[in-house]
């Protein structure tokens, strides 16, 4: 499923890609794996400043709701801040998506271990995730340091969100 990228593909795109008007690469590419499905993606979402269909479809399969077999259109924006968050490591490592689409029926089973009801995670706007060799709490850290939407320091994985600014620790 990674269409012939490699994770060396992405560091040159990443550096030959030409700046947006904010100045980061107009091509955006992530490296995933689900740990529940044993999948895998190497993909470009964003080519010369334009979702790519393909490539933004494979993102959501990887990010689906496993548990259900539902697959739904994320939130560009989460990708966007996926790619910050692997850019910052490098691309030397997959992000590990954890949980991304929740069902209903899903968040509703998580419940017990904490779901919010109306978690951002139903709006595809979350992911709980982890970067294999690197602390979650460094990961937290970083990524609350962009100022960019929810950010929860969990001890196993670390959540981000494209809703509002805020914080949170489970221990």
């Amino acid at each position: 499923m990674n269409g012939g990228l490699t994770t060396k593909d992405l560091i040159q795109i990443d550096q030959a890609a030409k700046p947006t008007t904010a100045g980061l690469p107009d091509t955006r590419g992530l490296w995933l794996e689900n740990p529940h499905t044993g999948e895998t993606a190497t993909v470009l979402f964003w080519v010369s400043g334009l979702y790519d269909n393909h490539g933004y479809t494979q993102v959501c399969r990887i990010m689906r709701d496993w548990r259900q077999n539902a697959v739904a259109y994320m939130d560009p924006k989460l990708l966007h801040l996926l790619w910050a968050i692997q850019r910052g490591s490098g691309f030397t490592r997959p992000l590990v998506i954890n949980s991304a689409y929740r069902t209903i029926a899903t968040n509703n089973l998580l419940r017990a271990e904490g779901a919010a009801i109306n978690s951002l995670h139903l709006k595809r706007q979350a992911c709980d995730l982890k970067l294999d060799g690197i602390a979650p709490g460094k990961v937290s850290e970083y990524v609350h340091s962009m100022l960019v939407g929810g950010v929860g320091f969990y001890p196993t994985f670390t959540h981000v969100d494209t809703g509002v600014i805020r914080t949170w620790r489970k221990r």
